[in-house]
């Protein structure tokens, strides 16, 4: 059976978490990560990952929320990530669309201090803000991540290179990508993900991005997979 990879759902806003888990497992899909959008989510991600094999999770604050957090969240969260040293931090980012950018800002850059501090990678949200995550990545450069993963990718195809080499950035994509951007990017920085409570999504995803490359469905599966593995070692 085809091992498709999931780098980056929401299990824990599934009805039923485990009956999510076992319908994925039934389509094909090995690696999961699930990643948190609150601190609501943190303990719920943590559960999850410490019930399943296979499935790993992130801690972060989404943009969305990031004008509604509760006092003391940096504490909270690096106490967290000590506790469980496979958990990475996302889902973080900026959001154009979304009110109070200069909160945005600050909660993202907090947070990308704590995975440098603590040598944990980060998945990013970025929505018509790609200026300014590209300031904020360039003034930690002298204390960066291990790596970044940029969830949904939707930048310039112009600064992949860029982003590969200075920030070891991974590229994750969900449905319908850019058929332009898939081929910008080599092949051993693509990621699939599902962005949903339901990861067998992403096995629709995968087919889209094998079509894209005019690629056999195993191979592209396997480069994938391992991908992904090296991300999370």
């Amino acid at each position: 059976m085809l091992l498709f990879s999931d780098a980056h759902c929401h299990l824990q806003n599934a009805t039923n978490p485990d009956m999510a888990i076992k319908q994925a497992r039934a389509h094909g899909v090995g690696k999961i990560v699930c990643a948190a959008t609150c601190p609501d989510d943190w303990h719920s991600v943590c559960n999850i990952v410490s019930q399943h094999h296979d499935i790993h999770g992130t801690v972060g604050i989404h943009p969305w929320h990031a004008t509604n957090i509760v006092p003391m969240w940096r504490d909270k969260m690096i106490q967290i990530l000590i506790q469980n040293p496979k958990l990475q931090i996302g889902e973080i980012g900026l959001d154009k669309y979304h009110p109070n950018m200069d909160t945005q800002i600050d909660i993202m850059c907090a947070q990308m201090k704590i995975a440098a501090d603590l040598k944990r990678g980060v998945w990013i949200h970025c929505v018509g803000a790609w200026d300014k995550i590209l300031k904020i990545l360039k003034d930690q450069r002298n204390n960066r991540p291990p790596y970044t993963v940029f969830h949904k990718f939707n930048g310039d195809v112009g600064i992949i290179e860029r982003l590969i080499n200075e920030y070891n950035a991974y590229f994750s994509f969900a449905n319908n990508p850019k058929p332009q951007t898939i081929a910008a990017i080599p092949i051993e920085r693509i990621l699939t993900e599902s962005d949903s409570d339901t990861p067998t999504d992403v096995v629709q995803n995968a087919q889209n991005i094998a079509n894209i490359l005019n690629m056999d469905l195993n191979q592209l599966t396997s480069i994938v997979n391992n991908n992904l593995t090296k991300v999370l070692i």
